[in-house]
């Protein structure tokens, strides 16, 4: 699934700052070709430079095919190349753990946390735990999300909330977690990934248009 990059809560003292044509570009970043999920440079515009040299962390990571693999362990990997902190969450403590290991192998200072991104209390319990580690963070990146394929008629009741649930309400989640932090020291960057799918519908994806349209909106 192509994936579409959104960044919003501007960070005014973190480092260096994205000109007003790179802030205006990485809101509108379509990526048209599969392989740029794997890296953190999305249609040339590396994500690392734009939000700065900052050293706090989390990528909220959680995806059908594990937690260490595509765009979340991309950028956990290229921002650990560059000395960061990264807290990398997931429902499967072991795959976390993992791409934590890997983070400080690199170069940073790994960190891995089991989150359940539906539940919004463990959410907090993660906060705590960063806050206690590391003072808060900098950056969030809600990357977490399932697929689906289904006529709309043959949509179960579980089918449309389970996939919600994670691909929406996760991401609204981790923005109410950490949202009122960022305004309260006044800096910090929210990146949600979402698809071209919440563009354009596909067709039997109707929960999944659906699930990141309503990550573009409120990200917009």
């Amino acid at each position: 699934m192509h994936e579409q990059t959104i960044v919003h809560l501007n960070n005014d003292r973190l480092g260096p700052q994205p000109s007003a044509k790179d802030a205006g570009a990485i809101k509108k970043i379509r990526v048209t070709q599969p392989e740029f999920a794997r890296d953190s440079k999305v249609l040339g515009i590396d994500v690392t430079q734009i939000v700065g040299h900052h050293h706090r962390f989390v990528i909220a990571q959680e995806q059908m095919q594990g937690a260490t693999s595509g765009f979340g362990e991309a950028l956990a990997f290229a921002l650990a190349e560059r000395g960061w902190n990264v807290a990398v969450t997931g429902r499967k403590l072991d795959a976390v753990k993992r791409t934590a290991d890997e983070v400080t192998r690199r170069g940073g200072k790994g960190l891995g946390l089991q989150l359940e991104v539906r539940e919004k209390a463990q959410w907090e319990v993660v906060r705590q735990k960063l806050h206690k580690a590391w003072g808060g963070i900098d950056i969030l990146v809600n990357n977490a999300g399932v697929a689906d394929v289904n006529k709309m008629v043959d949509l179960s009741d579980n089918d449309w909330e389970s996939l919600l649930s994670t691909n929406l309400d996760g991401v609204i989640n981790g923005c109410r977690t950490y949202a009122p932090d960022m305004v309260k020291q006044k800096s910090g960057y929210i990146l949600n990934i979402a698809s071209a799918a919440g563009l354009l519908s596909m067709p039997e994806m109707a929960n999944y248009s659906v699930s990141k349209a309503g990550v573009i909106a409120p990200s917009e």
